[in-house]
């Protein structure tokens, strides 16, 4: 990234070159004279996507293959034309043809820091978004279905979570691999069924011929791969204890975090679904810088506006309404604001720096939950977080009817923390030829 390309928006262009155009119009000439060994002025591309560090190779009309299997060609004709006829991602040490040339592209052993510092010089802005991949990535990931896949990150009971990128856009995505039974069947369906309503799915991969409950007999299972956009570096979880050392004043930064989940719980109940399980582990943190903050695995999300299934969940964030129909037998159904309830205890464990072990929703522990509000410590005398402490201990009343709806949770933090204007500085180019323009 020290050498910068001409021009950022096209990258690197690569070719013979031009001989009625300064610098010959390419950024790497690969032949002295032009249009030699079957390479054209100029053939093809590599850009560095500036978000992920992903680098792509793209063809601009003439051919490319690479590693002798795939062959790379724009249709210039073809509006619609797929991007995996025309581009890839590079992903580690890769043969390259370009006409009658061969070449072996190899990743150095450049720092994670470095890289990232390059990037953000180029972007003329730095971000607090992770990169998604490392500099060197050829021993990290394995293809799978037109995606290179990183090791899974999180193991649960019957799934795996883990990133990965479209070998033919560079795209970021999480894939989350799931094992498929006959008792498992109908939920998953429903998780799908949400996902896509939602617009977070991008695509399921699944090569079974089973397309019913009644197709898998007792200890039957295959896998389904649910590939969601988009991934985060990390989630709530991994900042309880640190997210005051994140800025200078992280107060708004917690605010419009928890506004955005708000605004997608709202979104989700609008929508007639109950999330079940909201939690610091199912927010992911994209960004700090600008904040962004979205809400994950809706593995326990119901479409209902009204439910008595308590199993539901992680027990430390149920509502006393549950807790109710969990532990005392109780016959009443719960809704919407079960949500609510556990973004508050999310939010007070981030108040507090803390993950809480008790279960704060169960009558015996109704004490310990006042106690939180009883603090006299340094937040009652700043202003802003004051206001949060409130707004939490209203998003905690004992009962649903009492307590906040989403859709009041992120009207008061949008009045109270409104999101500040960003705008990322325009990248100053070298002038490049007019002609140039043309593969914008």
């Amino acid at each position: 990234m020290n050498l910068r390309p001409g021009s950022m928006s096209l990258g690197w262009v690569l070719g013979s070159g031009r001989a009625d155009l300064p610098d010959s119009a390419v950024d790497c000439v690969l032949t002295p004279t032009p249009s030699t060994d079957g390479v054209h002025g100029r053939h093809c591309r590599l850009k560095r996507d500036l978000e992920t560090g992903v680098l792509m190779i793209i063809s601009d009309g003439r051919k490319i293959a690479i590693d002798g299997k795939h062959e790379l060609k724009r249709d210039r004709s073809n509006e619609r034309q797929p991007p995996h006829q025309y581009q890839r991602a590079l992903l580690g040490r890769t043969g390259i043809s370009i006409g009658d040339l061969g070449y072996i592209l190899e990743f150095t052993g450049l720092s994670q820091a470095t890289q990232e510092e390059e990037l953000a010089k180029a972007r003329g802005l730095r971000s607090s978004a992770a990169l998604f991949m490392s500099p060197t990535p050829a021993n990290q990931l394995y293809s799978y279905f037109g995606y290179a896949v990183k090791p899974a990150s999180y193991y649960g009971a019957s799934s795996t979570v883990s990133y990965g990128l479209s070998e033919s856009t560079g795209q970021p995505v999480v894939l989350k691999k799931i094992k498929r039974t006959s008792s498992s069947f109908r939920a998953l369906e429903g998780e799908i069924k949400i996902l896509r309503s939602l617009s977070h799915l991008i695509e399921v991969i699944d090569h079974s011929n089973r397309k019913h409950q009644k197709d898998y007999k007792q200890g039957e299972c295959d896998e389904v791969t649910l590939v969601l956009a988009p991934p985060a570096p990390t989630t709530l979880a991994g900042i309880v204890q640190s997210w005051r050392h994140i800025a200078n004043d992280p107060t708004p930064l917690l605010a419009q975090c928890i506004h955005q989940v708000a605004s997608g719980l709202a979104y989700m109940h609008g929508q007639g679904v109950i999330h079940h399980d909201i939690k610091p582990d199912n927010i992911a943190l994209v960004s700090t810088s600008p904040p962004k903050a979205v809400i994950i695995d809706l593995g326990h999300s119901e479409v209902a506006r009204r439910s008595n299934n308590h199993y539901l969940g992680t027990i430390r964030y149920l509502a006393p309404e549950v807790m109710r129909v969990k532990t005392r037998g109780s016959s009443e159904y719960f809704s919407f604001p079960v949500d609510v309830w556990a973004l508050g205890i999310t939010l007070l464990e981030l108040l507090i720096g803390k993950r809480i072990v008790s279960d704060l929703g169960a009558a015996e522990n109704r004490a310990e939950l006042n106690g939180y509000f009883r603090r006299t410590d340094r937040d009652n005398y700043d202003p802003a977080m004051a206001s949060l402490w409130s707004l939490t201990r209203r998003m905690l009343a004992w009962e649903a009817d009492k307590r906040i709806t989403a859709v009041e949770v992120g009207r008061e933090l949008e009045e109270r923390f409104p999101a500040p204007e960003t705008s990322r500085r325009e990248e100053e180019l070298t002038p490049t030829p007019t002609k140039r323009q043309k593969y914008r």
